[in-house]
C-alpha cells in the first residue's frame, strides 16, 4: 500500500509541476497574515505555548530575509482556543474578522472539527494538528489539510508493537471523552483484533480526572496491559495512579506522555510506558533508528539559539506549518486563498522537521510515527518512523 501510495502522490506532483504558475514577484503581497489558534489558557496552554514558539521562529527566520521571496513579510496573529468547541468558534470568528489568509490550528479534534466549517466558508487555507480520523475524511473540507498524523498513523504501529514485540494480548482502554480520545482507543483496538488482540473494556473521563477508579476496575480486570490516551497534566495524574494501585502491568499510551508536562513533571517515570512519536529530537535511539536529517537540524540549531532549549514537538509543530505556508506561497507566487488550497493538496512536498512530505487528496499528511519508552528519566527512541507500515491502512477514504 505504501509503494502505491507513494507512486500515486509522486504522479500527482509531477502534473502539479507541470502546472505551477511563474513566480512573480509583482504579484505578491507585502505581508500575509497566519493565525495560530491554538490552546494558550486551560489545561492545554503549554502545548498552545509551544506550538507559539515555533511559530513566531519561522516568522522570525522568513521576514530577516525580507520576507517570502524576499518580499511577503509574515505577520502572525493569535487565537486562544482552549482547547474547547464553543472558545475555538468564537476565537476563529475574531481571527477572520481580523483579516487573517491562513489559519494554523486546532489543536483539538472536537475544536478542529467546529471550526472547518467556518473556514471552510471563508476558503481560508487551514493546517490542522489535531489526529480524529473524520478530519481528513467525513468531515474533511477543500480547504484544510492536516499535519498532525489521523489517529491510525500512531496506534496502529503502537498495537503492532504492543502484541507483535511485547507479547501483549489483552488491553484495557483509557480514554478522554472526546473526538480525539475516542478516535485513538478505537483505533488502537481495531488494530489489535486483526493481530489478535482484545481491547476488554473501555473507559472515557474528562479533563482533570481522578484515574483512581478507573485504574481500580482494570486492576480488577487484570488484561496483559492498559492503553491510555490523556493530554496535558492528565498523564501525571494517571501515572499517580498507577502507581498508588500498585500496577505492574505495561502501559500503551499516546504521544502525549512524551509532551514537556510529563517529561519534567513526572518522577519517576515508567519503564514500561510505551508511546508513539512523530518528531525525532536529541534523545537516545536504538540502532535502526535514523540520524535526523539537514532541515530538521537546521530548526533545531535556530530554535536553540532563539530560546535557548531543545525544541518540542509542539514548538515542530508550529515552524511546520508557518513554513508549509512559506513554500506554499513561495512556489506559486501568490497568497491566492484558493490556489493555496489546491497547492497545498497537489501533492507537492514540503521541508518539517518531521521530515520531507506532501499531503494526499484528502488532506492528510504521509506523518508516520514510530515507537518510544523512558529509559530512566530521558526518552529513548525504539522504532523507526516506518514501523508499522504493514500494518497501516489507507491513509484516505474510498472517493
Amino acid at each position: 500500500m505504501r509503494k502505491i501510495t507513494n507512486f500515486m502522490m509522486m504522479c500527482v506532483f509531477c502534473v502539479a509541476m507541470l502546472l505551477a504558475p511563474n513566480v512573480s514577484l509583482a504579484d505578491m503581497p507585502n505581508s500575509v497574515k497566519i493565525a495560530i489558534a491554538q490552546p494558550l489558557t486551560g489545561f492545554l496552554a503549554l502545548n498552545g505555548k509551544e506550538v507559539m514558539e515555533g511559530a513566531q521562529l519561522a516568522e522570525e527566520l522568513v521576514n530577516k530575509n525580507g520576507g517570502i521571496k524576499g518580499k511577503t513579510k509574515i505577520v502572525l496573529v493569535e487565537g486562544d482556543t482552549r482547547c474547547n468547541p464553543t472558545n475555538a468558534v468564537n476565537a476563529t470568528q475574531r481571527l477572520i474578522n481580523q483579516g487573517i489568509d491562513f489559519y494554523v490550528g486546532n489543536y483539538c479534534s472536537s475544536a478542529s472539527l467546529a471550526t472547518m466549517p467556518i473556514l471552510e466558508a471563508e476558503g481560508i487555507p487551514q493546517i490542522v494538528l489535531s489526529y480524529a480520523p473524520s478530519i481528513t475524511a467525513e468531515a474533511r473540507t477543500p480547504n484544510s489539510v492536516r499535519i498532525g498524523p489521523s489517529a491510525p498513523l500512531e496506534m496502529s504501529p503502537l498495537a503492532n508493537y504492543a502484541i507483535k514485540v511485547k507479547g501483549d494480548k489483552t488491553f484495557a482502554a483509557i480514554g478522554l471523552n472526546n473526538d480525539f480520545g475516542r478516535a485513538m482507543t478505537e483505533e488502537f483496538s481495531k488494530t489489535a483484533a486483526k493481530l489478535g488482540g482484545k481491547v476488554l473494556d473501555f473507559q472515557y473521563f474528562k479533563f482533570g480526572a481522578d484515574f483512581s477508579t478507573y485504574l481500580a476496575k482494570v486492576k480488577n480486570l487484570n488484561p496483559d496491559a492498559v492503553m491510555v490516551i490523556a493530554m496535558g497534566n492528565d498523564t501525571i495524574s494517571f501515572t499517580k495512579s498507577y502507581y498508588e494501585l500498585g500496577l505492574k502491568m505495561n502501559i500503551y499510551s499516546g504521544d502525549n506522555f512524551a509532551d514537556t508536562q510529563y517529561v519534567n513533571k513526572q518522577t519517576p517515570k515508567p519503564q514500561n510506558l510505551y508511546y508513539p512519536y512523530i518528531y525525532q529530537d536529541a534523545s537516545p535511539k536504538a540502532a535502526g533508528v535514523p540520524d535526523r536529517d539537514t532541515w530538521t537540524l537546521k530548526f533545531v540549531n535556530e530554535f536553540n539559539k532563539k530560546y535557548g532549549k531543545e525544541p518540542t514537538r509542539n514548538n515542530a509543530w508550529g515552524y511546520a506549518c508557518v513554513m508549509v505556508f512559506e513554500q506554499a506561497v513561495a512556489s506559486t507566487g501568490t497568497t491566492d486563498r484558493k490556489k493555496i488550497s489546491e497547492y497545498l493538496h497537489s501533492g507537492a512536498e514540503f521541508e518539517t522537521p518531521f521530515g520531507k512530505f506532501g499531503f494526499q487528496w484528502c488532506g492528510q499528511s504521509v506523518n508516520k510515527a514510530g515507537i518510544g519508552m523512558f529509559k530512566g528519566d530521558a526518552k529513548y527512541y525504539l522504532k523507526s518512523m516506518d514501523w508499522g507500515d504493514d500494518v497501516i491502512g489507507d491513509l484516505c477514504p474510498a472517493k
